[in-house]
């Protein structure tokens, strides 16, 4: 089965895999300002799964829930959640980018990025996308974590 980080040469260049388009995240380039809606669709996997929106190389912030995040970034096990979440999104300089993860030790872990960790992503229409994830099990099924994004411009 298929381990797509060995495959990710450039974590922002997108790989073809069966005839579909693989990212190992998805990247969003500033200078932009938005609300994010995440609608969680559905998770099929043994691992508990989960969500994070990380600020590495990105000057902004992110609000949730009243707090303003300068640094680092959310993370979010989506069973601890509601279905539906708001993320205002402020990008000044660099880029946000969005990434699934797995806790596949059953401590509360958050891996992500390594063995059979990809997104196949869908643009719904002009402002929304579609994320297929896969997580730490190499196999290609994307149906681990299943979640869309509202990019509401403000």
């Amino acid at each position: 089965m298929p381990f797509f980080a060995d495959m990710f040469l450039e974590p922002r260049k997108p790989i073809d895999y069966k005839g579909k388009t693989v990212y190992s995240a998805d990247f969003i380039d500033g200078p932009k300002k938005f609300k994010a809606v995440f609608n969680v669709i559905s998770t099929n996997s043994k691992y508990r799964q989960g969500f994070s929106l990380h600020m590495y190389e990105m000057k902004g912030k992110l609000i949730y829930d009243g707090n303003v995040i300068q640094k680092n970034g959310l993370s979010f096990f989506v069973d601890s959640i509601p279905h539906t979440i708001e993320i205002d999104v402020e990008i000044e300089e660099g880029f946000l980018f969005i990434e699934n993860f797995c806790d596949n030790t059953g401590t509360g872990s958050m891996v992500a990025g390594f063995s059979g960790f990809a997104m196949i992503i869908e643009d719904i229409d002009d402002n929304k996308k579609r994320y297929y994830c896969n997580d730490f099990e190499p196999d290609d099924d994307f149906d681990d974590l299943i979640f869309e994004v509202q990019f509401i411009e403000g």
